[in-house]
């Protein structure tokens, strides 16, 4: 997957909006010099460094500057929570539906319809075709249980 991982924060700025921070880990170099980190983005990335030496990357902002109005900014905290909620969606996503591959049987069946949500949940999320996704956790889940 290719998303910044990690814990995802907000920030609020007082009357422009929400800055969603993903704390990166960026390492040093060979020659103890601190690495910058490579990024996947059409954009310029916002990097701040705390004064404790982490390191935060921006990768959302929620303005509220054009639509100043109460339940307007009320409905950009929501979405900035669901921005920043998303990676640990998701990594509960993949181990929900590896854990429901394991099934069989009669349940396997009943829970069709809640696997082919999550994997569709996953496949939208990480940009794979749901055939794909299906696939390499389906491998997954089995290595897991050969594994046991």
């Amino acid at each position: 997957m290719k998303y910044t991982k990690g814990k995802w924060t907000i920030k609020n700025i007082p009357s422009h909006g929400l800055e969603i921070y993903a704390e990166v880990n960026m390492g040093t170099d060979e020659h103890g010099g601190v690495l910058q980190p490579i990024y996947n983005v059409d954009i310029k990335p916002h990097l701040k460094v705390g004064e404790d030496g982490k390191a935060f990357l921006m990768i959302a902002y929620e303005s509220w500057r054009q639509f100043p109005s109460i339940n307007f900014q009320e409905m950009q905290e929501a979405n900035a929570q669901l921005i920043a909620a998303a990676p640990d969606g998701l990594e509960a996503g993949v181990d929900a539906y590896i854990a429901l591959l394991r099934t069989s049987g009669i349940f396997r069946i009943r829970i069709q319809k809640e696997l082919c949500q999550l994997r569709d949940f996953i496949a939208k999320a990480t940009g794979q075709d749901p055939e794909e996704v299906q696939n390499e956790y389906e491998a997954q889940a089995l290595a897991k249980a050969e594994g046991e």
